[in-house]
């Protein structure tokens, strides 16, 4: 997602500040969480993990260092072992949290509370994005614009690559894949395929749809 002159992403537990013209790391910093999704309200960056559906806050994250300045209360989630946050996007003084199974939450960013919950009906779906007209989602084989109200998809686009975010700068759509894990000689975790920050990010200009 953009925030000031930067592209910010996250890879694990470590966030990058990338030129949004050349993809070059501008600069890095390790974080004390694994951001699901990222997002900004031009001044404040957040991050959502998969467990704000189990209780855990959205945070808000100093850009430069990646430390914590605040965590968010979240005083609608009960806890449990759902762990399905996967996106997070900010649109006129809101957050929206989407889940991988196709609801997206509208949260006051102030105090937690989930004003509204919605469903898209698409399931395996990841990231969330605002363009200035539509929301934006991903899945492995799809990139998916969604009506800002109802949340139903007006626009779905096929994709040769297996998809984890995506976001709205410069005209364009910036979408990024979905790393390969795997496990290292010592079984340690480990990112297979691409190599742990070079990530592809793909730009792509959307024709207008067909009639």
């Amino acid at each position: 997602m953009r925030h000031g002159d930067d592209l910010v992403v996250a890879q694990g537990p470590v966030l990058y500040r990338l030129d949004p013209a050349t993809g070059e790391v501008r600069g890095k910093a390790a974080l004390k969480l694994t951001p699901q999704d990222l997002t900004s309200d031009g001044e404040h960056l957040y991050a959502v993990t998969a467990g704000w559906t189990s209780g855990e806050g959205i945070v808000e994250l100093d850009p430069a260092t990646g430390g914590v300045v605040r965590t968010l209360p979240n005083p609608d989630r009960e806890g449990g072992r759902t762990g399905t946050a996967r996106g997070l996007a900010w649109r006129d003084g809101r957050l929206y949290v989407g889940e991988i199974y196709g609801q997206v939450h509208v949260v006051d960013p102030g105090t937690g509370k989930v004003l509204a919950t919605h469903a898209s009906n698409k399931r395996w779906v990841f990231g969330l994005a605002w363009d200035g007209a539509h929301f934006l989602t991903v899945s492995r084989e799809r990139f998916y614009l969604l009506d800002p109200e109802t949340f139903a998809v007006v626009r779905e686009v096929p994709v040769n690559r297996n998809l984890r975010a995506g976001t709205w700068t410069g005209g364009r759509y910036l979408l990024m894949e979905q790393p390969v894990p795997g496990f290292g000689p010592e079984h340690e975790p480990i990112q297979v395929f691409p190599r742990p920050g070079k990530t592809p990010i793909w730009s792509v200009e959307l024709a207008p749809a067909r009639r």
